[in-house]
């Protein structure tokens, strides 16, 4: 669910419902249970019960500020639990896993722009002067211009904890030296990444506002196993670093 439309907003909760009212005082009743995850402004009053239910039945919550990029988010943290979570525990308490972290990073950014140039379509070739520059600015230097709406990223943001919280993994990990991991931002970096490039000039053709946001739902749907191979790579990259673990 999306409220992103710059209305004010107060957010309660009626049993196993939502009760949204909007400024002018119209009322919307929504099932919990058919809610999957929610993004809202700096416009949305929430009342602490709607909160806990919404945490209660695992539905993680991103805020977006004025300037459309995710603020943060309010996750169930009873979720965070499982075998990939304990191996990210270890992992970051080696010594050397910046570095090691940083290298897994660029290979999964060279995995999307690989995978990019091998979807452009039949008989098409990116040529190799563009997949050079790309290679140079974006795996080496994490830069990728724009061709989406801004707001993109946070909506990628909320798709990324989601299914993060499936998979029993924190957002944030913190390391032996007082450093952080910072897991969902850079698996939603990932995931705008193969947006962006799979977009291409297709999504300046779109208006911002609804229908970006259909745009941007109807792709994350069909790339959903985009999500699941980076998140594969990395258990595969936890086994090898740590050796066997269960």
């Amino acid at each position: 669910m999306y409220l992103l439309d710059g209305e004010s907003r107060e957010i309660g909760v009626r049993g196993e419902s939502l009760r949204i009212v909007a400024s002018h005082r119209a009322v919307r009743v929504l099932p919990l249970r058919r809610v999957q995850r929610i993004v809202c402004g700096d416009k949305t009053r929430w009342d602490g019960g709607a909160l806990c239910a919404c945490l209660a039945r695992g539905i993680p919550v991103t805020w977006v500020d004025s300037r459309g990029a995710a603020a943060g988010n309010a996750f169930p943290s009873q979720m965070v639990t499982g075998p990939i979570h304990d191996a990210l525990l270890l992992y970051v308490q080696l010594p050397s896993w910046r570095r090691r972290y940083r290298n897994w990073l660029r290979s999964r950014r060279m995995n999307v722009l690989a995978h990019w140039a091998a979807s452009v379509g039949p008989g098409l070739r990116v040529p190799v002067r563009l997949f050079n520059d790309l290679k140079r600015q974006f795996v080496y230097q994490g830069r990728l211009a724009d061709h989406f709406v801004p707001e993109a990223r946070a909506w990628c943001a909320s798709v990324t904890v989601q299914r993060l919280l499936a998979e029993g993994v924190d957002i944030q990990y913190w390391g032996f030296d007082g450093t952080s991991m910072d897991l969902a931002d850079d698996i939603a970096g990932l995931f705008w990444a193969d947006l962006n490039l799979h977009c291409g000039t297709l999504a300046e053709q779109v208006e911002t506002g609804a229908a970006s946001l259909l745009f941007f739902e109807n792709w994350a749907q069909r790339n959903q196993n985009r999500l699941l191979q980076h998140l594969g790579d990395l258990k595969r990259h936890l086994r090898t670093e740590l050796g066997s673990w269960h």
